[in-house]
């Protein structure tokens, strides 16, 4: 999960997203996996867990460190329950991060990857101005 948030952050910057609320989302965007022990369905079953997270977090830390806005929240959300949707490209640029960065982490730590990960790893390579090949 670290490794996702700090691909996150990095794709975040150069697609001018805001590197904090990215790096939340890369995070936590598997929780359900944590949660449930199942990959099956993890994304949407990890919206409302996401979203339970956020609130516990501005509820306990939000005074002394800041709060993740209503508007913050949701796009995370979003993006945990449309990051299992790697053939789909039409949502949001910030859900298509999360896919992206969920693509190149899995490529990164050598897992079986299927061809429409290998499109999405390449694409967010290539936005980092590096080449599948080099690895």
């Amino acid at each position: 999960m670290y490794s996702s948030a700090q691909l996150a952050k990095l794709l975040a910057h150069k697609r001018g997203f805001d590197i904090e609320i990215a790096g939340i989302a890369g995070a936590i965007h598997d929780l359900a996996i944590i949660e449930t022990g199942k990959f099956e369905n993890h994304g949407p079953l990890g919206g409302p867990l996401v979203r339970d997270f956020l609130l516990e977090y501005n509820s306990k830390y939000g005074k002394e460190h800041g709060k993740i806005s209503k508007e913050d929240m949701e796009q995370i959300v979003n993006a945990t329950i449309n990051h299992t949707k790697k053939k789909q490209y039409d949502d949001t640029a910030f859900d298509e991060l999360i896919k992206d960065v969920d693509s190149l982490d899995r490529f990164l730590h050598g897992l079986e990857t299927f061809d429409y990960y290998t499109k999405r790893t390449k694409k967010a390579l290539k936005g980092l101005n590096l080449d599948i090949d080099s690895f």
